[in-house]
């Protein structure tokens, strides 16, 4: 009898489209590339910036983080680097710009753990946007600010709430 039941949940489950399994919402948190020592596109971070990359790793070290996704810029892997160490992951690499392929990423990560992604000033907001819809609006990053974290909760592919934290000094 157990066994029956057994098989005939496994036949149901086999006709739910396997985009409706989700195993329960994501957390992800976005935040910007630590200082980067120049303006030129491919600087290097700072050593201040290279201690908010390890502030950042402990803090998001325990926090379940299944996947990172990173520019290709030295200043947006450099900042990456201890997390991804510590959690023994390869961070993806999405080129600058391409937004439409990072929600796509996050919205298929979906249910499985917490994400980081390590963006860009003037990527956060229209990612938060693009996940949220215009209701969750978060406001422009003022040029020497990257101690912003924002923790956004996602169902389904869908933000339903951005909370703001602050790290680092």
């Amino acid at each position: 009898m157990l066994l029956r039941c057994g098989l005939l949940l496994l036949v149901a489950l086999a006709a739910v489209p396997q985009d409706l399994l989700v195993t329960g919402p994501a957390t992800l948190f976005l935040v910007r590339h630590a200082e980067r020592a120049g303006g030129s596109p491919d600087d290097p971070i700072t050593k201040f910036g290279e201690e908010r990359a390890a502030l950042l790793s402990r803090t998001l070290g325990e926090a379940g983080v299944r996947k990172i996704i990173v520019s290709e810029t030295l200043r947006s892997r450099q900042t990456a680097e201890p997390l991804a160490a510590a959690l023994k992951q390869k961070p993806i690499v999405i080129k600058r710009g391409a937004l439409a392929e990072v929600v796509a990423e996050l919205r298929k990560s979906v249910g499985n753990g917490s994400i980081v992604a390590i963006r860009h000033s003037d990527e956060i907001p229209a990612l938060v946007e693009a996940l949220a819809g215009p209701p969750l609006k978060v406001p422009a990053y003022g040029d020497q600010e990257y101690d912003r974290l924002l923790v956004l909760t996602l169902i389904q592919g869908r933000a339903i709430n951005v909370r703001t934290l602050r790290f680092g000094r």
